[in-house]
């Protein structure tokens, strides 16, 4: 299993919690990839994409920190 089918199962399984998509109204079914998730209008679904395409590139953390916070920042 290559690193995007791994990232695309994270994404699937955070996207599934019925308390997240609750609270930010969306539907899990509609990110079959980060790239769904990365245009999307809401702002947690392309947060957590934005988390986990960062973190499972073995990156340092400080960066994808930035780019979450700079993007909320932007949009919220």
């Amino acid at each position: 299993m290559n690193k995007k089918d791994n990232k695309e199962r994270m994404l699937k399984l955070v996207l599934s919690d019925e308390n997240l998509s609750s609270i930010y109204q969306f539907n899990a079914e509609d990110y079959s990839s980060l790239d769904d998730a990365f245009y999307s209008d809401n702002i947690a679904v392309v947060s957590v994409a934005k988390i986990i395409d960062g973190i499972s590139d073995k990156r340092s953390f400080t960066p994808t920190y930035n780019d979450v916070r700079r993007y909320l920042n932007q949009n919220v």
